[in-house]
């Protein structure tokens, strides 16, 4: 028997709390002789020493209960065994040259196996023996990738093994859903370093991420490599088209917060300028010919856009209604915004062993998914005979 949450057997530890609660109510407080009533009590008392178990059968059925609805969140299936079949296995490989070279001896030996290998690409074209890509890509293979290639192996029985860069990007390596066994495969490339992006504020002041991974416009740290240019330089220009007195009041706050803390000079507006390119607007009117290379934010919107660089609040910026505004976290997010849209960023943590695990969400086989269908109904019939049983009990012979 196997489980596809064995993680809920953890609920199974529940078991102590009618344990507990049964030994909790046992406890009885000490009688006092009273007068002559002390002789009557003596005479039906017999002496006992110890604890002494009483309604055992409750307590029985009452852990059975918690042990049962432990089993059921795991949802348990029956697989055969079959040691005699052996699963072929499928090496998906991230066409990139750090990738080669770090696994080299083990692709070769795959190959000499006679395992399929291919790259991780749209075509999945087979590897050929030099291992060399004819089109190397450092950029991770996006997520819609990576799924569609584990759903067209499903069908294959395989064990899939996935090369790629180990770069924290969810986007890029969500979790993966698959019915065959998945192991990934992503070392770190130490010696690589990001080029980081700067932005150019006061007094020629690169606002940039430092070595600790912070927004800085202060000196540059030793080994932090810079872009040749700046992705923005000279003042930043803001809009702010909004109705509410309020909001504007809040929003025009949290940008000159901002500015002032990273030396940017702040240029508002209240109106539209047809000359005027805004790096920032934040408006409750709907959107007409968005500028790709603006970031917008839009309040009071309920409508959800995909456009990386429009934001939508679905409540106005102030303190009565946005949890924003009232926790101070408003200028740190609007700066966020800012920040992702010029693509000025640090070199990201890699994934840890166990994270990659856990990026892979083994899915049940249909065989699986129907014994545990069955289980699952079983254990459900035998979870309600077992709670009449001690609900009978519980009123009727231990009342």
């Amino acid at each position: 028997m196997e489980f596809i949450n064995p993680a809920m057997w953890w609920a199974a530890a529940a078991v102590a709390i009618p344990i507990a609660i049964h030994l909790w109510h046992q406890k009885k407080g000490q009688l006092m002789p009273w007068a002559a009533t002390r002789w009557l009590l003596e005479k039906n008392q017999t002496p006992q020493r110890g604890l002494r178990l009483e309604k055992w059968l409750l307590l029985l059925l009452r852990c059975l209960l918690v042990l049962l609805l432990a089993m059921i969140l795991a949802e348990p299936f029956l697989k055969k065994n079959d040691s005699s079949a052996t699963l072929p296995t499928v090496h998906l490989v991230q066409p990139d040259e750090f990738i080669l070279e770090n696994y080299r001896f083990e692709l070769t030996k795959a190959q000499q196996d006679g395992d399929e290998l291919r790259w991780l690409t749209p075509e999945a074209s087979t590897i050929n023996d030099a291992l060399t890509p004819d089109n190397p890509s450092r950029d991770v293979p996006s997520s819609v990738l990576i799924q569609g290639l584990l759903n067209q192996l499903a069908d294959k029985a395989a064990i899939v093994h996935v090369y790629v860069r180990n770069e924290r990007n969810k986007a890029q390596l969500p979790v993966l859903q698959a019915a065959v066994p998945v192991f990934i495969h992503a070392p770190v490339d130490t010696l690589h370093r990001v080029v980081r992006n700067f932005r150019l504020v006061k007094n020629n002041q690169k606002l940039h991420i430092n070595a600790r991974q912070l927004l800085s416009n202060g000196p540059l740290d030793t080994g932090l490599r810079l872009a040749e240019n700046p992705v923005a330089e000279g003042p930043l220009p803001v809009l702010v088209l909004l109705k509410n007195e309020t909001e504007r009041t809040t929003v025009v706050a949290a940008v000159k917060a901002f500015a002032e803390v990273y030396g940017l000079e702040l240029v508002l507006d209240f109106a539209q300028k047809a000359s005027q390119p805004y790096s920032l607007v934040v408006s409750d009117e709907p959107l007409t010919n968005p500028n790709p290379n603006t970031v917008y934010v839009l309040t009071g919107e309920t409508q959800e856009t995909s456009s990386p660089n429009i934001n939508v609040v679905k409540e106005p910026l102030t303190p009565q209604t946005s949890t924003l505004v009232a926790n101070g976290q408003l200028p740190e997010w609007l700066g966020q915004k800012l920040l992702t849209h010029w693509k000025l960023r640090g070199d990201a943590l890699p994934w840890s062993r166990g994270e990659l695990s856990r990026r892979v969400k083994q899915l049940a086989p249909d065989q699986a998914q129907a014994s545990a269908g069955n289980l699952h109904t079983l254990l459900l019939l035998l979870f309600l005979v077992f709670i009449s049983l001690e609900r009978s009990l519980a009123l009727t012979k231990y009342a």
